[in-house]
């Protein structure tokens, strides 16, 4: 695993690809101020094998039969779906249904924005 020494001026101009090659490259880097190390970037796997953050599991395991949200989707989409049926709309209301509580969304949170591109308004 390569090692980088950067300094704090460096860091702040290269975060993202600094962030890329610790993660995607397993690099680690140096952060330094005034020529003197301040922080160190690891990936993260490499972090939680440390013996003091091992012990100490900083994330629950989920468990086994839980679904990341991905590979939810399409079980979503078919429960969406059956809804859609058993109330009798078509997807033509949905879509109207939807482009309404998005400008009501829009009207209340964003009033500004709301006035100056809300075509629905008569001016």
């Amino acid at each position: 695993m390569d090692t980088i020494h950067v300094s704090a001026e460096q860091l702040r101009r290269q975060l993202a690809d600094l962030l890329n090659r610790v993660g995607y490259g397993k690099e680690r880097v140096i952060v330094e101020r005034y020529g003197a190390p301040v922080a160190v970037l690891l990936p993260y796997k490499t972090y939680q094998n440390l013996p003091e953050v091992a012990s100490k599991s900083e994330e629950p395991n989920p468990p086994a039969n839980e679904l990341a949200p991905f590979e939810q989707a399409p079980a979503l989409a078919q429960e969406i779906e059956t809804a859609r049926k058993e109330a009798g709309l078509t997807y033509e209301t949905l879509a109207e249904r939807l482009q309404t509580e998005r400008l009501k969304t829009l009207r209340e949170k964003y009033p500004d924005f709301a006035a100056r591109y809300d075509t629905t308004q008569s001016a």
